[in-house]
């Protein structure tokens, strides 16, 4: 029997596009799709990445929680594992 799991990503203004979007691709890539990606938007994103995000968003199963500002990793990472559906978390 499968469990279902969640991935978690944090994403700030200063991860480049590039990266992002080979992060992305990976999750997408991989055999088993994950049931949910729990995206956190640690402050304001540029356009380059929110193009990004729009686009895996038709793609992938992603809820995405944004955060006024910038609360650095770790506190965003908590954040998102809140909103995580499944015991088990992929980051």
């Amino acid at each position: 029997m499968e469990t279902g799991f969640s991935v978690l990503i944090s994403i700030h203004k200063s991860l480049s596009p590039v990266y992002f979007q080979e992060a992305m691709q990976s999750v997408l890539g991989q055999s088993r799709q994950a049931d949910e990606i729990i995206l956190v938007e640690d402050g304001k994103l540029g356009r380059p990445l929110l193009e990004i995000v729009d686009l895996f968003k038709t793609k992938l199963n992603i809820v995405s929680l944004k955060l006024a500002k910038n609360l650095g990793l770790a506190s965003a990472l908590n954040l998102g594992l809140e909103k995580c559906s499944y015991d088990l978390i992929i980051r």
